[in-house]
């Protein structure tokens, strides 16, 4: 198991949007969030692929994979 398998209470809001950022990203871009922000021992997305979506999804998949890191600071 990796060492920082356990998330802090404290951060898990934070790590939800930070999922939620990377599964956008995989599924508009069909690659994971910048290596900067997976933090100290994250670790690597596995089966990053961009998905298959209707116009209206991949509109959809872009805008939130671009806003949702940052939306963890407001």
């Amino acid at each position: 198991m990796h060492q920082n398998a356990h998330t802090p209470p404290s951060l898990l809001p934070l790590a939800a949007e930070y999922l939620e950022a990377n599964f956008y990203s995989c599924a508009a871009f069909g690659t994971p969030i910048d290596r900067a922000l997976w933090g100290d021992g994250g670790m690597a997305p596995t089966g990053c692929v961009q998905a298959q979506l209707t116009p209206v999804g991949m509109a959809y998949a872009k805008a939130i994979a671009a806003v949702g890191v940052d939306d963890s600071t407001s």
